[in-house]
């Protein structure tokens, strides 16, 4: 069985959580503001208040659009396959080759491989620790180096 997904290339997407707290703020945010500015308008408030509805929609919709943005930012597709892994954010693709890893490490929510020639890839798990892509990835990953140098896995 391991050789045969050795052979076959494996894909990964890691996506943050849903904004969602920023997304119910926006919302909220929204509302008062229609509410405020339907007491404005129907003429029983001030230019005041027309202001602060306005500069409040402003920036609710400025927050859930930042939120969205970044959400769609901080996605990484990842693929694993017998030569090499490749890792795509938006429209950038970079890879290194499993024969040019020189040293693997994870601090935290950043996974660091590194390069021979000293340059390497980066991914940041937007997710917790025990995310079930993430904890797959990795052992994806510790798999195709073993068996790009030539370990054979122990059987329990």
């Amino acid at each position: 069985m391991t050789d045969r997904i050795a052979a076959e290339a494996q894909d990964f997407v890691l996506r943050p959580a849903p904004p969602v707290r920023a997304l119910a703020i926006t919302a909220g945010a929204a509302l008062v503001a229609i509410v405020l500015l339907g007491i404005a308008l129907s003429g029983r408030a001030s230019t005041p208040l027309t202001v602060v509805a306005v500069v409040l929609l402003v920036l609710g919709l400025a927050l859930g659009l930042g939120a969205v943005v970044l959400t769609r930012r901080l996605r990484a597709s990842v693929r694993v396959d017998d030569r090499a892994i490749a890792v795509r954010r938006g429209r950038r693709t970079d890879s290194v080759a499993w024969s040019d890893v020189d040293e693997v490490t994870l601090e935290g929510a950043r996974l660091n491989l590194v390069a021979k020639s000293g340059a390497g890839l980066m991914l940041v798990n937007p997710r917790t620790p025990a995310d079930p892509t993430f904890v797959a990835l990795l052992r994806a990953i510790q798999q195709r180096l073993d068996t790009s140098r030539g370990y054979r896995g122990r059987p329990f």
